[in-house]
């Protein structure tokens, strides 16, 4: 009771319902631990700062608690950025479409399937914005091998659009948009998969081979350079006493000689 007491009264203040709490806390534990004014309170505000109505920041805080327990500055702005990038316009509403979209990494998620929907199926943020749950689905599981095979059955993802791709599931794909048999999509995703899967592992073993002979070069370099600089130190050591010989520094016998003969003349 002590530890949900301030987090209750926080729901509570922002319109979730009393029932709701249990499911929601139930749903993500880890809210008993969250401090309400530094992490809990400023996900409500920059939802409202985009516009969303505090009916709806109450839904959605309802629906993905996980959402309260982020860093509003660290992985909101990101998203909010790269979107804003692409060319949505009202961020709000897309946010209020797509919730999760805002704790989703940009570099390992979002911007590879923005790539794949820009340059290889010709398609804009116009599709992402009818369609914000594209950014939702697995790009190597479900984007990539229904886009391959509707290609492949001669069909243009721009005719059917995103929903009606990527909503059903595989059979329901197969016969009511690639209008083919399921087992055949199955048999082309199997085999779709496995490639990727060979792809993928020959690239990890290319980075790897690419690691290991940045770090031999790198270990060759710092040789070099360390025999260099013993070599340097060894050159100025033979050095160093011909330097005080042609400088006239004491306990150099010839040249106090040859010094002092002029004086001893003079002296005569």
């Amino acid at each position: 009771k002590t530890e949900l007491g301030p987090r209750l009264e926080f729901l509570l203040e922002i319109g979730m319902r009393e029932s709701d709490v249990p499911n929601v806390v139930q749903s993500f534990p880890l809210l008993l631990g969250l401090d309400v004014n530094t992490r809990m309170r400023p996900v409500v505000w920059y939802l409202l700062d985009l516009d969303i109505d505090p009916l709806d920041v109450a839904k959605i805080c309802r629906a993905f608690p996980s959402l309260l327990g982020l860093n509003a500055e660290q992985h909101f702005d990101p998203t909010v950025q790269f979107l804003s990038s692409i060319g949505v316009v009202n961020i709000g509403r897309y946010v209020q479409r797509l919730p999760p979209v805002l704790g989703y990494d940009v570099d390992t998620n979002l911007i590879p399937k923005w790539n794949y929907l820009r340059d290889e199926l010709k398609l804009s943020a116009y599709d992402v914005t009818r369609f914000p749950a594209y950014f939702s689905y697995p790009l190597d599981k479900i984007i990539m091998p229904r886009m391959q095979y509707l290609e492949r059955c001669n069909k243009k993802a721009s005719v059917w659009g995103l929903n009606l791709i990527l909503t059903p599931s595989d059979a329901n794909f197969a016969i009511k948009v690639a209008e083919t048999k399921p087992q055949d999509y199955v048999a082309f995703k199997d085999a779709f998969l496995n490639q990727l899967q060979q792809v993928q592992e020959e690239r990890a073993r290319d980075e790897e081979q690419k690691a290991k002979l940045e770090q031999q070069a790198a270990r060759e370099l710092a040789a070099r350079n360390a025999l260099e600089a013993r070599e340097r130190a060894a050159r100025e050591a033979l050095e160093a006493p011909r330097l005080q010989v042609s400088n006239g520094q004491p306990g150099q016998g010839p040249m106090q000689v040859e010094q002092a003969a002029p004086a001893a003349g003079q002296g005569q």
